[in-house]
């Protein structure tokens, strides 16, 4: 794949969750996945249809730092 996006576009690992934060309109909450992924605090969720979503997200970066992967 890094040869055709390029090295820096290249994703260095993919992770499939079942759904993704979005708002209630359908917009997808950026921050939200990027901040829960890294462990930081994702901030204001008062627009998001899902809380699981963002669980799902949490879990699995507790599951890599457990597999040694990030």
């Amino acid at each position: 794949m890094g040869d055709k996006l390029g090295k820096a576009f290249a994703p260095r690992d993919v992770f499939v969750v079942d759904e993704l934060p979005k708002t209630k309109n359908g917009k997808l909450l950026r921050r939200v996945v990027r901040n829960a992924f890294i462990g930081k605090e994702v901030g204001d969720l008062s627009a998001l249809e899902s809380y699981a979503a963002v669980d799902n997200i949490t879990r699995l970066r507790e599951l890599n730092e457990i597999s040694g992967k990030t």
